[in-house]
């Protein structure tokens, strides 16, 4: 019986990734949230995927500074410290792999476009306070969090040649799923 439950289960997983399923990795998107993450493609290579990942990282380390400025309470205080800091740690790795970040390119439209979503979203928090602001945050992160676990595996991942970035990738998709879980608590607890 057990022999049979692992072969339907390999045979269920084949089916998916051949019907264009995500192998593993981000939950199927549907409805509006199919819409591509940011411009949707992917990176031109390693560097440019390094790239994109460094700008998630500042725009998340950006966000939790900004609400560390406001009164807020007991999950929300801590989930803002916890991403500023474990954010920082990711982009000094993701530079470190890079070989710094001159190595990077930061002019490519990819990066601009997550750099002005970050800047646009911070634009939208600075005009909430309180409960309001929380609420707006905590949200934002959980869209953040899913939208950087669909990056990783659908634009950054096909660019990747080297075993150290794709380590990288793999260890900061943990990270960032771990986010999204702990996201999703604060949020419900507000």
């Amino acid at each position: 019986m057990r022999f049979n439950f692992l072969k339907i289960t390999m045979a269920l997983a084949a089916l998916a990734m051949i019907q264009g399923g995500s192998g593993g990795f981000a939950e199927e998107r549907t409805g509006d949230d199919a819409e591509p993450i940011w411009n949707g493609r992917k990176a031109a290579n390693e560097k440019e995927a390094l790239a994109m990942l460094a700008a998630v990282d500042e725009n998340e380390i950006s966000a939790a500074a900004q609400a560390q400025k406001m009164p807020l309470d007991g999950p929300v205080k801590g989930f803002t410290r916890e991403m500023r800091e474990q954010h920082a740690e990711n982009l000094r790795s993701t530079l470190k792999v890079a070989g710094g970040k001159s190595a990077l390119p930061t002019d490519s439209d990819s990066v601009k476009e997550i750099k002005q979503d970050g800047t646009e979203k911070l634009k939208q928090l600075s005009r909430l306070n309180g409960k309001d602001f929380e609420k707006a945050y905590m949200d934002t992160m959980v869209k953040g969090h899913e939208d950087a676990l669909s990056m990783i595996d659908h634009q950054l991942m096909p660019a990747v040649s080297s075993d150290a970035v794709r380590k990288h990738l793999l260890d900061t998709r943990k990270h960032v799923a771990m986010h999204l879980d702990e996201a999703k608590h604060v949020r419900d607890q507000i």
